[in-house]
């Protein structure tokens, strides 16, 4: 538009040239012409001069806009060097505490696997000392079982030599009966059966004179029940220790159960063994009554034992031919009245008699005289049943001892499974302060995090504010630049105006010297074609230079643009708010250096 412009004007000032050098004008015309032209030249003049201070002010106001477009660059330099500077320092943290936190994870990793062998090694010596546990209880137990085994043997030692002391006495007896039946001179009436019968038969008299040994073996046999009765009390207050230790152990445990995830494999083989302990106590409370019931059956066949032995011995001792009427009238039947006919006879009766039935048969033998081959079948077969009764006296005395030694074997158990709890909950314990302070820490990072993105937010912010004034300022530079490219035109414009001006005072001098000197026409048709050749080439010169101005502006714009690119690309990059590498930023502050070099020039190649 603004070169159309110029090319209007230039043929508007070309035309009256040509008219000149066409036609010829009169005084009065020329003197109109003189005044119009008069007045243009002081309207342009008062242009230029109203230009020439615009100029100079839009040259200020340039000069300006230079120095706060460099101040904004050197604040933008500035604010682009402390975000790289913030953003190492950012990721220098962030570096930092990965490695430490991971430093953290390696060394939890590590204590745990120590834990875990500290673990192995202490169930490992856990079951060593349980074994050598049970191989000292193994070995008291044999040499118990060995010291019994050798009381038991000088008991029965004992109980031999009395059986054939009171053989011999028997045999003795026996002799002096039989001397007595053979003599004729000795007197029946005489004889007291009464004291015979309670000085031999009698059950409460210590028979043939065998009062120590008699006291030695009651005096064992009340020592063997004592031991038996101190063995049950203190296996009574076992069982009552043992229950309120259960029942401590069980508050205990039911305290507790919320320590955590990490106790519960231990706490299951801890209800294990409890249940294994309950069941063992619930069979021993149910065999106590069948092992009291054996004890008492055992005493009472022990006894009766003793009684038949007793009582054979003095049967055996016995004549077994009858008294005269005379003898039978003065000594008393010490036989019971009750007939053989209460009992079913044997040959009737099953082989294999009952319990109660043998006892019965056994208390009313006790009261007889004789016994016939019933009763001694009878005693044959409670000896029987009486060695029966001592195997299973002795195989249940077995079975409550293992089941005691299993007991204590179970709370050795539950005392080393105790221990090895107590010390997991305090490795927990401590893994669980671990873990807390780590917790902390980590908060407190995360804090420091949050402050960090704050205040790389706010560098975000105020950078963004940074580029809109940046952005403003390139604006209003554009703009003034643009303003200053139409009043140089408008310069341009006036000044060619002015030497078409001056061309024409020229041709008007040379009119007037041919009107005053009287010239030829001739000579100035050629002095005004050679002026308007000048002319011609000055103009074709101007538009020359009008052109180049026109490519220097379309590199201008060129440039402007790459420089709004660039502007776009670093708000985008700030939108992303990813840190842009250190030589793209370079790139970017050595583009805009370029471009600000090559305005200064261009601005100094116009102003010359």
């Amino acid at each position: 538009m603004d070169i159309s412009r110029l090319a209007r004007q230039q043929n508007d000032l070309t035309v009256p040239v040509n008219s000149l050098s066409l036609c010829m004008i009169t005084r009065d015309e020329h003197q109109k012409e003189k005044l119009r032209w008069q007045y243009k030249i002081s309207e342009l003049e008062a242009q230029l001069r109203r230009s020439e201070e615009t100029n100079s002010q839009l040259l200020q106001q340039k000069a300006e806009m230079n120095k706060k477009v460099k101040e904004l660059e050197k604040a933008q330099k500035v604010l682009l060097r402390s975000n790289k500077k913030y953003q190492e320092k950012i990721h220098a943290v962030v570096a930092f505490e990965t490695k430490h936190f991971e430093d953290k994870l390696k060394q939890a990793h590590e204590d745990l696997a120590m834990t875990k062998q500290c673990l192995e090694k202490i169930s490992a010596e856990c079951c060593r000392l349980k074994q050598r546990k049970m191989t000292a209880d193994k070995e008291e137990e044999l040499q118990r079982l060995r010291n019994l085994n050798v009381q038991y043997c000088k008991t029965i030692a004992a109980y031999k030599q009395l059986v054939s002391d009171k053989e011999r006495k028997v045999e003795v007896l026996l002799r002096v009966i039989n001397r007595t039946r053979k003599n004729p001179s000795f007197n029946w009436q005489e004889f007291d059966y009464q004291s015979v019968s309670d000085s031999v038969f009698s059950l409460s008299s210590q028979s043939f004179d065998t009062a120590p040994e008699d006291q030695s073996q009651l005096s064992k046999s009340q020592d063997g029940k004592a031991s038996c009765r101190r063995l049950e009390h203190t296996g009574n207050a076992r069982k009552t220790n043992e229950e309120n230790g259960i029942a401590d152990q069980a508050g205990t445990f039911s305290s507790n159960t919320s320590q955590g995830s990490a106790e519960s494999g231990w706490e299951e083989e801890r209800q294990k063994l409890w249940t294994l302990l309950k069941e063992m106590r619930d069979r021993i409370n149910v065999l106590q009554p069948s092992r009291e019931k054996q004890q008492i059956q055992i005493e009472e066949l022990l006894e009766a034992n003793e009684l038949l032995e007793f009582r054979l011995l003095e049967l055996e001792s016995c004549p077994t031919v009858p008294l005269c009427q005379k003898c039978s009238a003065h000594t008393n039947d010490f036989s019971s009245n009750a007939p053989d006919d209460y009992f079913v006879p044997l040959d009737t009766e099953p082989l294999i008699l009952s319990d109660e039935d043998l006892l019965a048969r056994f208390s009313l033998m006790c009261h007889k005289h004789f016994l016939n081959d019933d009763d001694r079948f009878m005693c044959s077969s409670l000896l029987a049943r009486s060695g029966t009764w001592k195997e299973n006296a002795q195989t249940s005395a077995k079975k409550i001892s293992n089941m005691e030694r299993k007991l204590v074997e179970l709370d050795a158990q539950m005392e080393c499974s105790e221990i090895t709890i107590d010390t997991k909950v305090q490795e927990c314990r401590a893994l669980k302060r671990t873990v807390d302070e780590l917790r902390a820490q980590e908060k407190e990072l995360r804090s420091q995090m949050k402050d960090i993105e704050d205040f790389s937010k706010l560098l975000t912010f105020k950078l963004k504010d940074t580029v809109g004034k940046y952005n403003y300022g390139m604006n209003l530079v554009s703009e003034l630049q643009k303003k200053l490219n139409v009043k140089e035109r408008n310069e341009r414009i006036l000044h060619e105006k002015l030497k078409w001006f001056e061309i024409a005072q020229q041709v008007k001098g040379i009119e007037a010297a041919t009107i005053v000197g009287g010239t030829s026409v001739e000579g100035c048709k050629g002095k005004m074609v050679a002026l308007l050749k000048t002319v011609g080439s000055e103009n074709y010169k101007l538009r020359e230079q009008l052109n180049e101005a026109c490519c220097f502006n379309k590199q201008l714009e060129y440039q402007i643009e790459l420089r709004n690119e660039t502007i776009c690309k670093l708000k985008c990059q700030l939108e992303d708010e990813k840190s842009p590498p250190p030589f793209e930023t370079q790139h970017c502050s050595q583009c805009t250096q370029k471009e600000f070099q090559s305005l200064t020039m261009s601005e100094s190649t116009e102003n010359m």
